[in-house]
């Protein structure tokens, strides 16, 4: 079972329980979608969601998406895009993260 600091938090509320999930982890996943992804995993997201790219500046991709633009940095494969900046990119292209 996965560890969480919440499962004793819980166990002292036995009448939430049932009503809420078990942990906080799940708490907290349900209520954010967007999780943090490397370039190359955006990339590949944003291409099977009909994004074309141009190279910009300093490492940086244009991508487009109909009229719609925005900017993906390629800073390496194990540099994380932070959770901020991945929403920022989906709300600039009009798309939502589903998983």
């Amino acid at each position: 079972m996965q560890d969480c600091i919440a499962a004793a938090h819980f166990a002292k509320r036995p009448l939430f329980r049932e009503s809420l999930p078990q942990h906080l982890c799940c708490i907290y996943n349900k209520s954010v979608l967007f999780s943090s992804v490397n370039s190359a995993q955006a990339r590949r997201f944003l291409a099977r969601h009909g994004c074309t790219f141009e190279t910009g500046k300093g490492g940086h991709l244009l991508v487009r998406r109909g009229d719609r633009t925005s900017t993906l940095p390629q800073h390496g494969g194990r540099k994380q895009l932070g959770k901020g900046l991945w929403s920022k990119i989906l709300k600039d292209l009009a798309l939502k993260e589903n998983r």
